[in-house]
């Protein structure tokens, strides 16, 4: 346990230049320095160590248009083949501090004639008594070097004064067979890397992240021999021979730790000075947040109260973890992708599918260790068709017996409702009557009908109506999935669409609605085929191939054209259709047809219109899901920061209370989370919290690159575990299935 004290705390951030270029790969241009100001303990700053120099254009044309502010200059490089370099910081009176060095260092890679290999480290001095003892992080990237398959690898090491040797470290626990080793036997392209490493008590931690795709990262904590002291930073020549050019970011954070003192008002974790939105309906307060296990216990002044561990929100916003109302993540796991992006809890079983309706209690206890979200499940009606060997359009009454049953059992044993994909096979043989009756069953059990409509194109507005209808007639609550106009015919309808909603609202049905923040949507390729062939195939393409050709040719262009659906799996992974259509001399409906043909793969449509997508985002009952996870679509990790940085903030679309109202507390209203003591900070309420840098938060993922992490998360807490910290992954697995509330405690249903 630490006792804080503000005015020891200070931060020091030089060479921020990388960090600068980091973000400048987003588009911005802003540069973040902070002066060197030498502060109790005395800091003294020496660059004395071997090669230093400047980059320019010729040398590393991939870092053309960005320049130090202060000097007009490229940025500053350390070392490069068979140099040495360094940064060296050292403290004249160590007081037994805490700290961090870390490294966003650019690999260069193979240049196409000569290997870059590269060993590079950084350096935490381990104590100042007799010998002196330092801890190393080292690494070899190993990025294609000729010959190679791939033996990069990244270790941590410590020094005795003579050698170096490895740390305590039981190597089977991070899989590899080499003492040692966070890392071994990885190959890694061209590209930013960041390294980091902390010194805490008696305890040194590792964090990599080589921010590729897909990220490959490590941790390590284990104990150190000596106290605290300073850190050197270095590089030196390969062993090969070569070295990469790089530039490196020094971030060090020195902080007291005085002798614990135990309190009788310990907390595992106190959260000091944030701006903290405790929901989306209450005006922001600067209030500390005490948590002990997985709960929020007090919030009040607690700067002089004990904890094992301090966060300092100072500058930073704290809010309820976000809540995506809309992804596919249904076999639960890490799910970093949502963790990076601020994300709590995840609503899965969408659009018609789910993973179990048999014995959905089996399931759920099944995922009971595995994952990093929260976990909340809705069963799907085209899994419950399948479940009773339903494909056609009506039911027998055996059929749909067992269907209720299945539904009914399943929302017993927690899943939050139903969902349907009345676009999908076998959804799309559905009549509306089968549906209404499945949804009275969801009400009388307080769930939810989520809906993917029979159509978000032409027939948009016949759908939404069908989607109103049916939670009128079962009087059941409706969440309207991934709204959005898709192609030319439905373009400009955002309007009409909205005023049903409101108009149905305003009788008091209840209707809500999710959306990502992207114009391109992502699905399978049997959405340009029509049901009426996929329920027999061979009999359209054989008999029928006439009328075929014309529901096809029409469904690509509904779309706007086979120039806007860029295929992203199969045979024509990685083309438009459209250039498929022309490399094969056909015309884009006979690709589709014979090329093709159902289960083909899946495609990126390229069908909304922005303006679209801002009519629908500020609507009162709106709130933000992903449909992800997805590798293909940048919305799998960036559909939350880029809501907060691209339209709140930079567009000014939202202030931050809204922001908190979209993606967290309108989710924890429509699936009841409130009752279960989530979605909002108060006393009691289970702690699944982000913690984000307003000024910084933003998306990276781009279609060219749709899995890069985004900027500005600095903390999420998911059930009083901390799985981001500062900005870091942590790999764990903290996340709980959430089970549907009993009726008898009633239904929620609050627009503040």
């Amino acid at each position: 346990m630490n006792k804080f004290t503000k005015k020891n705390r200070f931060y020091i951030e030089t060479f921020s230049f990388v960090l600068f270029c980091i973000l400048n790969f987003n588009g911005f241009s802003e540069y973040f320095e902070d002066s060197f100001e030498p502060l109790e303990p005395n800091l003294v700053w020496t660059d004395a160590l071997g090669f230093y120099s400047i980059v320019d254009i010729a040398s590393e044309p991939r870092l053309t248009g960005i320049v130090h502010p202060t000097t007009g200059t490229h940025i500053l490089k350390l070392a490069e083949d068979n140099d040495t370099g360094g940064i060296n910081i050292t403290l004249s009176d160590p007081l037994g501090q805490d700290m961090t060095v870390q490294s966003w260092v650019f690999c260069e890679g193979n240049d196409g004639s000569t290997p870059k290999g590269g060993y590079q480290a950084i350096l935490a001095r381990a104590s100042y008594q007799g010998t002196e003892n330092f801890v190393r992080l080292a690494w070899d990237p190993d990025h294609n070097e000729t010959g190679d398959t791939g033996d990069g690898w990244v270790k941590l090491q410590a020094y005795d004064g003579a050698t170096w040797d490895y740390l305590g470290i039981d190597f089977s626990q991070f899989g590899s067979q080499n003492q040692g080793y966070i890392l071994n036997g990885t190959s890694w392209s061209s590209g930013w890397h960041r390294f980091k490493l902390s010194v805490r008590g008696n305890k040194v931690t590792a964090f990599i992240d080589d921010m590729d795709t897909p990220h490959t990262t490590g941790t390590l904590s284990i104990n150190l021999r000596d106290g605290h002291g300073g850190f050197y930073v270095y590089t030196s020549g390969d062993y090969a021979g070569y070295f990469d050019d790089f530039s490196i970011d020094v971030t060090i954070t020195p902080t007291p730790t005085p002798t614990p003192i135990p309190g009788p008002d310990d907390f595992d974790i106190i959260i000091l000075g944030g701006e903290v939105y405790q929901d989306g309906f209450t005006s922001p307060t600067w209030v500390d947040i005490g948590i002990n296990d997985d709960r929020i216990t007090t919030m009040g002044a607690l700067s002089d109260k004990y904890a094992k561990k301090f966060i300092d929100a100072t500058g930073l916003v704290v809010v309820p973890g976000f809540i995506d109302a809309h992804t596919h993540a249904d076999s639960g796991g890490s799910l970093s992708q949502y963790i990076r992006q601020g994300v709590t809890t995840v609503v899965t079983g969408n659009c018609g599918s789910s993973p179990s309706v048999k014995d959905v209690d089996a399931y759920y206890d099944s995922l009971t260790g595995k994952l990093g979200p929260n976990y909340i499940g809705l069963i799907g009606h085209n899994s419950l068709r399948g479940a009773v060997g339903l494909s056609g359009t009506t039911p027998t009454l055996s059929q749909m017996t067992n269907m209720k049953q299945y539904l009914h059992q399943g929302m017993k044993d927690g899943a939050f409702g139903l969902s349907t994909g009345l676009y999908y096979y076998s959804g799309f043989n559905s009549t509306t009557e089968e549906v209404i009756e499945l949804a009275e069953i969801v009400s009388k059990n307080g769930g939810v009908y989520a809906t993917h409509m029979r159509s978000e194109g032409a027939f948009v507005i016949d759908a939404v109506k069908e989607a109103i209808r049916i939670g009128h007639e079962a009087d059941c609550r409706v969440q309207i999935s991934h709204v959005k106009c898709s192609g030319p015919l439905a373009w400009n309808k955002s309007g009409e669409f909205l005023s049903l909603v409101d108009a149905a609202n305003s009788t008091g049905d209840q209707i809500m609605m999710d959306q990502y923040p992207y114009t391109a949507s992502q699905t399978t390729l049997n959405v340009l085929l029509p049901s009426w062939a996929l329920n027999n195939w061979s009999d359209a393409v054989t008999n029928h191939r006439s009328e075929l050709e014309q529901d096809v040719r029409d469904l690509i262009a509904e779309r706007g054209g086979a120039d806007r659906v860029y295929i992203i799996s199969g045979t024509y992974s990685g083309q438009y259709l459209s250039d498929v259509a022309a490399s094969l001399v056909k015309d884009p409906e006979d690709v589709v047809i014979d090329n093709i043909g159902p289960g083909g793969g899946n495609a990126i449509y390229f069908t909304m219109q922005e303006s679209d997508v801002q009519i629908f985002m500020p609507h009162e009952r709106l709130m933000v899901g992903s449909d992800g996870p997805t590798s293909s679509h940048p919305r799998g990790s960036g559909t939350f920061p880029r809501f907060w940085g691209h339209y709140a903030r930079d567009l000014a679309m939202f202030t931050k209370q809204e922001s908190v109202r979209k993606t967290s507390t309108l989710a924890a209203q429509q699936f009841r989370l409130l009752e279960l003591k989530r979605g909002a900070l108060y006393p009691g309420y289970f702690a699944d919290i982000t913690i984000l840098d307003y000024d910084a938060i933003i998306d990276r993922a781009t279609f060219d690159q749709p899995t890069l992490s985004p900027l500005g998360i600095q903390y999420v807490i998911v059930n009083g575990a901390v799985v981001i910290n500062n900005g870091a992954y942590q790999g764990q697995y903290s996340g709980r299935v959430l089970r549907l509330p009993s009726p008898d405690q009633g239904i929620t249903w609050i627009l503040y």
